[in-house]
């Protein structure tokens, strides 16, 4: 029989199950653990899913290699049909309706590909088509790296990327060109005179500037929908839903950027907001629930002085209290994360919600429980912003909750591997410390100093204790760019690895805020660096002057023998022996590895420790892993 499969049907079935395959890979890479019965029969569930995650990863390379890359290297002018595939492509990858992000990175690299190609063409619809989406899609990346605390050119660079795109997009208000564009045009280009205001948000609750922009903004879109020019020239606009959103993110504004200066200017439309919302609940319903529409205007209330700390508090936990813990809509994000996060931010502002400890356990573990139950298919980098905000401002309540804890936790919900590689770096960086305090202990005499502890035998164990907890959270900095951590599907593109290099700054600057973890702060830094300081990152970091250089370079060969050795959470490789990574230490000794690292992994009684640790406790971690996540 004939085939009558088309290039354009072949491409298009190697795109769909590019999407199909990724969606795999997400619930592969974070198992449900309802139905596994034994907590062993975990680890065996993720080793068999990596083993299937590396095959289809393969596939999805090949796919980039021989279809992607072409179109993307490509200076010629793109066919109607390219663009088609294209287009359904990204809507596939990310679907703002279902809150779905599968791959962000590469849905922007094909929009800025379409849109240089529509710059280039005189197509009215498909400029403005693509100048919407290269908005939107810098929106994403400004929320994501907006996390990368270490970094601003970062978000920057995406933020003017963005802006560029929306002055283009701006232009057609001009009444004379606005009568020149198509019903679908015109209402995008109205769309943006609202939406073009998330381009200006950021972490930096102080950055009042940002907020003030906003608010500016937003008021010219405020004169757009009052203007009858705009509402006659676009007569089926939802201009309904546009007032309310415009509210809306005012609203949001005093609700990010805790000021009364930026309360005071918020709190009328946030008054709007509520009174549109109960003017017509069964439409602005479908917008935003009630609960948003009131939280929001509860904490603008109070920091314009309205609404007393006492009150606030009260109506808000009462708010958190009716949260449904399996709403993963926005309304959920903020019953289960944003609200939590903001009464534990403000209850020292109270006396009597001061005392509530209790309430304390409560949320955090609750917050917990609810990211891990999360749908992993495409919410993560939803869920990531109010988590973020919520390790940035986490407070520690000893005997409750320490940041330590905190943190694993934390990775035990969000991507199970990453907290397996923690503990496993730890238990490889106690064994590697016991045996190098007993071999060559003038090397630690740097870190007795930094400790206040005589260099003796009796403070080797408090010694092998900090090496311990500094190993445990030298990776807290991927809590902030977990998203990009769970990219499977292919190998990282260069905006990816960026945001991977800036972990340990990120993680140095999350230790550095508490009181129990601050010391461990130079281990996060300085841990991807080469003993030799010559590479690796950051290089900005004097890794040599550090009082814990023995153990930064301890840590940093920990950390690589359990990637090199594990073959769960890295689907480009299979493990290595142990015996296979000791000649990557002897190639490297000196350079890139602590020459002593030589002698050290030669010994008969290490290695007997490490084989067991790289074997047995492994399978005992995840079995650990098992328990934990059945808790949340």
């Amino acid at each position: 029989m004939e085939n009558k499969t088309t290039p354009k049907d072949y491409i298009t079935n190697q795109l769909n199950e590019y999407v199909a395959r990724m969606i795999q890979i997400r619930h592969l890479s974070s198992p449900e653990i309802f139905g596994i019965e034994q907590s062993t029969d975990y680890a065996s569930l993720l080793l068999k899913n990596f083993q299937q995650i590396g095959v289809l990863a393969e596939q999805n390379r090949r796919v980039i290699q021989e279809i992607i890359d072409p179109i993307l290297q490509s200076g010629d002018l793109l066919d109607s049909e390219t663009i088609e595939v294209i287009r359904t492509l990204c809507d596939n990858l990310i679907n703002t309706k279902d809150i779905q992000n599968l791959d962000l990175p590469l849905v922007y690299l094909l929009t800025e590909r379409l849109l240089t190609d529509a710059l280039a063409k005189d197509d009215m619809d498909y400029r403005i088509d693509m100048l919407d989406r290269e908005i939107e899609n810098c929106y994403f990346f400004i929320n994501m790296t907006k996390r990368v605390m270490t970094n601003p050119s970062i978000v920057a660079s995406y933020r003017q990327k963005g802006l560029m795109a929306l002055e283009q997009l701006l232009r057609y208000l001009d009444k004379d060109l606005f009568l020149t564009l198509s019903e679908q045009s015109r209402h995008i280009v109205l769309t943006n005179s609202r939406y073009g205001a998330t381009l200006y948000e950021c972490l930096d609750p102080q950055d009042y500037t940002m907020a003030d922009t906003q608010i500016q903004f937003l008021k010219r879109a405020i004169e757009i929908i009052r203007d009858p020019f705009y509402r006659n020239a676009a007569p089926d606009f939802d201009w309904k839903y546009q007032e309310f959103r415009i509210y809306e993110f005012m609203t949001q504004i005093g609700y990010n950027f805790p000021s009364e200066d930026i309360a005071q200017k918020t709190l009328t439309y946030a008054d709007f907001c509520m009174q549109l919302w109960e003017s017509a609940p069964d439409y602005y319903k479908t917008v935003s629930a009630w609960e948003e529409v009131k939280g929001r205007r509860l904490k603008i209330q109070y920091m314009a002085g309205v609404l007393s700390a006492s009150d606030y508090l009260d109506q808000l936990y009462q708010l958190y209290t009716k949260r449904d813990a399996t709403d993963y809509d926005t309304c959920g994000f903020d019953m289960n994360v944003e609200y939590p996060l903001d009464y534990l931010i403000y209850r020292n502002q109270d006396d009597q919600h001061k005392k509530k400890l209790h309430m304390v356990r409560d949320v955090y573990q609750s917050s917990l429980s609810y990211i891990f139950h999360m749908p992993k298919q495409g919410l993560l980098a939803v869920a990531l912003d109010p988590y973020s905000r919520m390790l940035i401002s986490f407070e520690e309540y000893p005997g409750i909750i320490s940041f330590e804890q905190m943190g694993l936790c934390s990775f035990a919900a969000l991507h199970p591997p990453t907290y397996v590689h923690s503990k496993m770096v730890a238990n490889i960086t106690r064994c590697l410390t016991r045996h190098l305090l007993e071999m060559k202990p003038d090397l630690f005499q740097d870190v007795f100093a930094f400790l206040k502890l005589p260099s003796t035998l009796s403070s080797y164990d408090a010694v092998i204790d900090f090496a311990y907890h500094a190993a445990i959270c030298h990776d807290f900095g991927k809590l902030m760019i977990i998203d990009t951590i769970f990219v499977y599907g292919r190998k990282l593109f260069d905006s990816e690895f960026d945001l991977i290099k800036e972990h340990p700054s990120v993680g140095y600057r999350l230790l550095s805020s508490h009181s129990s973890t601050k010391k461990y702060a130079d281990v996060a830094r300085g841990h991807h660096l080469w003993f030799d300081g010559s590479r690796g990152y950051p290089l900005d970091f004097d890794v040599a002057a550090s009082p814990l250089k023995a153990i930064i370079d301890i840590v940093m060969i920990a950390d690589c023998m359990d990637a090199a050795t594990d073959s769960v959470g890295r689907s480009y490789n299979k493990g290595k022996t142990l015996s296979d990574y000791e000649k990557e230490v002897q190639e490297g000794a000196g350079t890139r590895y602590a020459p002593w690292g030589v002698e050290l992994l030669a010994d008969e009684k290490t290695r007997q420790d490490l084989e067991y640790l790289l074997t047995k406790e492994r399978l005992n971690l995840y079995a650990e892993t098992y328990r934990l996540l059945s808790s949340l």
